[in-house]
């Protein structure tokens, strides 16, 4: 999660949980380097934020992750939804060890 508000939080906490994988949250700051330091299966960011210095598909390709953008209208159910779907696919394309 790249500086997620409340529902975002919420949202990707409870996708994790059902998952059974650990969700992280990044400052827009710091985000390229904790993407690359963990590489992380989905990339979850608001509407809005911008990675200074990085083009956001740039590095989802580089990590080999799944990207969400969250519109301002997503419920956090609808998006832990969207979440989880992002998980499911991401562990097909990129196994555990891959």
């Amino acid at each position: 999660m790249v500086e997620p508000n409340n529902d975002t939080r919420l949202a990707c906490v409870q996708a994790a949980v059902d998952s059974n994988c650990r969700p992280i949250a990044a400052k827009r700051e710091t985000a390229v380097q904790v993407a690359a330091e963990n590489r992380p299966l989905v990339i979850v960011v608001n509407e809005g934020v911008e990675l200074p210095g990085v083009e956001l598909t740039d590095l989802v390709v580089s990590v080999g992750a799944q990207l969400v953008r969250v519109a301002s209208f997503d419920r956090p159910e609808i998006l832990s939804e969207r979440v989880s779907l992002a998980l499911a696919a991401s562990r097909r394309i990129r196994p555990p060890g891959g």
